[in-house]
């Protein structure tokens, strides 16, 4: 073990984190051969498919997140963080949306039907035939039935 790291062979916490890199970089290699495979994803039902898109847009933009810190380049403003943001949002409602124990909203047919139908406007039948004129209403209470309270 000593041998391969040569010069840095007395420096522990290097070797440690090349050890941690190598293992990391295996794990992205692992995981993109397993999102390369279509089968896989014909598999998935759609909430699977939402999470595994969003995961996917995600590990991608942190990938490139990466890339922009080797480079040298200041990712926080970088466009990408304005990206990762939005993912996180995206993912949080899709989290939202799949662990709710109430379902959506849902339309009362016979109640929709009773208000469409008593709001219509029905002619009244005279003897003289249909009359596009209402009658008047009159009040049922007559002025003298309330008393004014000073």
């Amino acid at each position: 073990m000593e041998d391969d790291f040569k010069e840095f062979a007395s420096d522990i916490n290097i070797i440690k984190q090349l050890k941690n890199f190598n293992e990391a970089v295996s794990n992205i290699e692992k995981f993109l051969k397993m999102s390369d495979d279509p089968l896989f994803y014909d598999k998935l039902n759609n909430e699977e498919k939402i999470k595994y898109n969003t995961l996917m847009s995600f590990h991608l933009n942190s990938l490139f997140w990466m890339h922009l810190r080797v480079q040298g380049a200041d990712p926080a403003f970088h466009e990408i963080r304005n990206e990762n943001d939005r993912l996180k949002k995206v993912m949080g409602r899709a989290q939202e949306l799949f662990n709710s124990k109430t379902p959506g909203p849902r339309i009362d047919v016979n109640a929709a039907k009773r208000f469409i139908r008593s709001s219509l406007w029905t002619p009244n039948n005279n003897d003289e035939g249909i009359s596009d004129e209402t009658e008047p209403v009159q009040d049922e209470f007559e002025d003298d039935d309330y008393e004014i309270v000073s």
